[in-house]
């Protein structure tokens, strides 16, 4: 807050601040959801390819 202002008042410097917390709050949100959906579909697939894979040992 800058010299002078009155507490609680909503000054552009407070406003920043805010917003920049706000905004690494999301982006960091944003990177945890894709890495979760990514290593889930990381896993269907191992998932899916053992299991075709096994299917294909029994049916030689």
């Amino acid at each position: 807050m800058k010299i002078g202002t009155v507490a609680g008042t909503n000054d552009s410097t407070t406003t920043i601040a805010t917003n920049d917390m706000v905004q690494e709050h999301v982006t960091n949100f944003t990177k945890e959801l894709f890495g979760y959906i990514a290593n889930g579909i990381g896993d269907d697939i191992s998932s899916i390819a053992g299991q075709c894979s096994v299917r294909l040992w029994k049916n030689r």
